[in-house]
């Protein structure tokens, strides 16, 4: 990859990317028009068996697709539970995450997909000491070299499977530092230092798509708009509609090229206006709507710009992520 996938900043909007995808019951991404991703998770205590974990995922399927018009495909995000004190190139935990892979693809998960965590033992240690060389390192060099070794295996198991190698995320160091500058200004870590960090995570999640990865990119990495316009692939952002797991300060501008607009996570639960996984279907589905309103009827490029605008100086951390910037 020596050029970019838009010559233009301005050739970038919400629903549709250079390469999109055909998965699941007739799901095509990227291809013009923006689609709601659904994250639930099952209740405490529901993974006590897998019989109770299994009635939680029916409920909550059910939940979902009491809804008119849904195509649909599932995405499986495989946990990463390698530590800093297991062997991550071989090792039980190891063999177990690329087992997982393997089951989930023959079970016919559409998309696969990871929240890796290589070179997060040194990451913790520099980000408490703000040591950016430290940081750059973990991230850069280790991280980088981790998901070159995962995404070679995940995107053979794929493709002998039939699934889609979706993509990684940057939260095991990003999305860390995010939390930890909080949602305003005067958190407990410098908003410039997050910022810098999520810079680097684009690199870092970039080899995901270089060794075969055909998005979508999950949603979490909020680094996806710069892997988008570097290699075209769809990707899934969050935003205000994932305020239910966390806070951030580019809730608008994470739309503004998204091809999927997620949740993030949201518990099952009842809530007033139905179970959360519904309620959290109807709103993502609002957004989702507005979005290709405005791709229907020629407003697209307006829309994106007011909602990068609404954000763009509200944060460093906005700031670096903005189509316009990179």
């Amino acid at each position: 990859m020596n050029s970019m996938a838009y010559e233009n900043w301005q050739e970038m909007l919400f629903g549709i990317s250079k390469h999109h995808i055909k998965c699941g019951f007739g799901l095509e991404i990227g291809s013009g028009e923006v689609i709601p991703e659904i994250k639930p998770h099952p209740r405490p205590g529901m993974e006590a068996s897998l019989d109770s974990l299994l009635e939680e995922y029916k409920r909550i399927t059910n939940d979902i697709i009491q809804k008119y018009g849904i195509k649909c495909a599932l995405r499986a995000t495989i946990a990463d539970v390698r530590r800093s004190e297991h062997n991550l190139r071989k090792s039980k935990e190891t063999d177990l995450v690329l087992e997982s892979f393997e089951r989930c693809a023959r079970a016919g998960a559409d998309v696969l997909s990871i929240e890796s965590i290589g070179g997060k033992e040194v990451f913790n240690y520099a980000l408490t000491r703000q040591d950016l060389p430290g940081i750059l390192f973990a991230i850069a060099v280790l991280g980088s070299r981790d998901m070159e070794f995962l995404w070679e295996r995940i995107v053979e198991i794929a493709e002998r499977n039939g699934s889609i190698p979706g993509g990684d995320t940057d939260c095991a160091h990003a999305n860390t530092a995010m939390m930890l500058a909080g949602g305003m200004v005067g958190g407990d870590f410098s908003h410039t230092i997050a910022a810098l960090i999520r810079a680097m995570a684009g690199a870092r999640s970039l080899v995901a798509v270089g060794r075969g990865a055909k998005g979508p990119l999950k949603d979490c990495g909020y680094e996806n708009p710069i892997i988008k316009s570097i290699t075209g692939v769809p990707i899934s952002m969050e935003g205000k509609a994932s305020a239910c797991a966390h806070m951030d300060l580019m809730g608008n501008l994470a739309a503004s090229v998204c091809d999927l607009w997620s949740n993030e996570a949201v518990e099952y639960r009842d809530m007033f206006g139905g179970t959360t996984v519904a309620v959290f279907t109807e709103i993502l589905g609002y957004d989702a709507s507005l979005l290709n309103t405005a791709l229907a009827t020629g407003y697209a490029e307006c829309l994106r710009d007011l909602l990068i605008a609404s954000d763009k100086y509200r944060d460093p951390q906005a700031l670096v992520i903005c189509p316009k910037e990179i």
